[in-house]
């Protein structure tokens, strides 16, 4: 670098700093994550196209949650977890979450905004889809799941 013109040795630096950046991460977070999934049935029955919704139920020193993940399930039931961020990871926090489950699928009515409109209505019991009442908990382990498994029931037993 002695011998590098001056232009050359600017050229170097900033390649060199751009990557320590690019090596130590753009998107370093707080949060360890780990790959989760699993099976939703309902009564015993696999529960197709419902949205599997995991909710940090902690928060770290500074106050954050961390990302909340979803899944979508198959026609047997089963889901795969990827954070909701702008730039998903797969997974979800480690860490106590809160779970809902639905299948609810709605938009809002582009000529009256406060209006909903429903295309496709819920066949999760009320209980499995709102999130202060929820019974659904699941503590997502370091070294991930592939058991977060849901048996929701109809009716309370």
């Amino acid at each position: 670098m002695r011998n590098a013109p001056r232009d050359q040795r600017g050229i170097l630096v900033f390649a060199v700093l751009a990557a320590g950046v690019m090596a130590t991460g753009c998107n370093d977070s707080p949060f360890e994550y780990a790959n989760v999934e699993g099976q939703v049935v309902l009564d015993g029955t696999p529960v197709p196209a419902a949205k599997v919704i995991f909710m940090p139920a902690f928060s770290t020193e500074d106050g954050e949650a961390g990302p909340y993940s979803q899944g979508v399930t198959d026609d047997e039931g089963r889901y795969r977890l990827e954070t909701m961020e702008s730039d998903p990871r797969s997974g979800a926090v480690v860490g106590p979450h809160r779970v809902i489950v639905t299948t609810k699928q709605s938009r809002l009515d582009p000529d009256e905004l406060d209006r909903e409109i429903i295309d496709v209505p819920e066949s999760i019991p009320w209980r499995y889809t709102y999130y202060k009442r929820t019974p659904l908990k699941f503590d997502v382990p370091s070294e991930g799941s592939e058991t977060a498994d849901f048996a929701l029931q109809s009716s309370p037993r």
